[in-house]
């Protein structure tokens, strides 16, 4: 079955089957891309507050874990997670941000990806972005 829906996907949006991975939630694949983006040299930048599993998988990389309060309307602060760590790996962004349950527009997020430091990583987890609909829109 889970390969049946992997080619589904790949095939409706133009991708090698080989580009999906499907996991039981998102904690396996954040860990694994903590684990691989990070390091003691390249930091791991999350909201504070923010879903902890990313900042234990950091340790055991040893990325320094920086932690960027959220905006006042509870969104993640695309200028303030660059500037806060110029050494950075990976920029997570968990949109609805558990455990506050707000959105990061979607204009914060190109903003991140636009001005992040060459090399590293944006990585959006929307686990639970169903939550708001169909017709949900950042």
């Amino acid at each position: 079955m889970t390969r049946d829906l992997a080619k589904t996907f790949t095939e409706s949006q133009g991708l090698k089957p080989d580009y999906l991975r499907i996991y039981p939630g998102s904690s396996e694949p954040l860990h694994f891309s903590v684990l691989a983006f990070t390091s003691p040299s390249k930091s791991y930048v999350t909201a504070d507050p923010g879903y902890e599993a990313g900042m234990r998988a950091a340790q055991v990389s040893g990325a320094r874990v920086v932690k960027v309060p959220l905006t006042k309307t509870y969104a993640h602060d695309a200028a303030a997670m660059v500037k806060a760590a110029a050494d950075a790996g990976l920029f997570y962004i968990c949109t609805p941000n558990n455990p506050t349950g707000t959105l990061t527009p979607h204009s914060e997020i190109e903003r991140l990806v636009n001005e992040k430091p060459k090399g590293s990583v944006v990585l959006v987890d929307e686990a639970y972005i169903h939550f708001f609909g169909r017709n949900y829109r950042h």
